[in-house]
């Protein structure tokens, strides 16, 4: 079993997740020279990350008539955003979400750190589901 105190001691809090590790064999010896408990250790490693707290920065910018997307930024583009209290934060243009009705248009840009999206949270999950079957079918 491994754990994380100083994010227990933080949110005086303890989660468990089970690994599927039935490939692995059972260590030897519980040190980084064995192969099977270096596995098990990268495995918990990572179940510690994902389960982890997540940061994520999301900003909407407002198209202007001196800015405007897809004039001067596309998807994917590195921007600055100014915060209102004067702050300049620069992050990739993550997503962004286009409405045209008979009024109005609208654009929606999301900026943010890899984390920051509006797409649903469906997404992630079948994304993880996928990654956990691809590693039932490639065990063997």
């Amino acid at each position: 079993m491994w754990s994380t105190p100083d994010a227990e001691a933080e949110w005086s809090r303890m989660g468990e997740t089970f690994v599927d590790q039935r490939d692995t064999a059972i260590p030897a010896r519980l040190d980084p020279t064995d192969p099977q408990f270096t596995a098990l250790h990268t495995s918990a490693t990572n179940a510690l990350q994902q389960g982890g707290a997540q940061a994520e920065l999301s900003l909407s910018p407002i198209d202007t008539d001196a800015c405007q997307y897809g004039r001067d930024y596309r998807t994917g583009d590195t921007v600055t955003v100014t915060t209102t209290a004067g702050t300049d934060l620069t992050y990739p243009v993550r997503e962004v979400h286009l409405t045209d009705t008979a009024e109005t248009s609208t654009v929606q840009a999301t900026v943010g750190t890899e984390a920051a999206t509006q797409t649903p949270a469906l997404y992630g999950q079948v994304r993880r589901l996928w990654q956990a079957v691809h590693k039932l079918n490639t065990r063997y």
